[in-house]
Formats: C-alpha cells, structure tokens, sequence
C-alpha cells in the first residue's frame, strides 16, 4: 500500500501523465472494475480537463475520497464503490 503527503492510503496507483482525453477516464474506469470494493485507487493525471473529469464520470465505480494538484500533476483518489 502507498502513502503520500495528504495521508490517504490506497492500494493500486494509475499514473496517466500526458494521456489525452477520454484515455484517462478510460483506463481509470477498468482499473477501478478490477478493484475489490472499498480498495483506494489513486491517480496522477496531467491534463487538468482529466482531473474533473474522472471524479465526474466514474461517480458509479468510485467515490472520490480526496485529490490535490502538485507540480503540473493532479492527483485523484477513488474509492471502488
């Protein structure tokens, strides 16, 4: 299990950096349906158009559980639902 700055543990990272739209959402959405329920799923995206749209779109397969940007990079937290 990883650990950052924001103290939010999650079990797989999914790092996207320079993926445009919709790949982001994408590869997040398989990512998240081959979770367990309740396992944190956290993601480095750079495109900020991705970093609103995962949590939006992906409201059915994950809970936003937190995120924050850093550096030119956005990081998102999902909780498989």
């Amino acid at each position: 299990m990883g650990k950052n700055h924001v103290s939010i543990e999650f079990d797989l990272e999914l790092d996207l950096g320079g993926a445009a739209c919709p790949v982001p959402t994408l590869k997040t959405k398989v990512a998240l349906l081959q979770m367990g329920r309740g396992e944190v799923l956290r993601v480095r995206v750079t495109n900020p158009r991705s970093a609103e749209t995962i949590p939006r779109e992906l409201k059915e397969e994950g809970e936003l559980v937190g995120w924050y940007a850093e550096e030119g990079s956005y990081y998102i937290y999902l909780r498989r639902r």
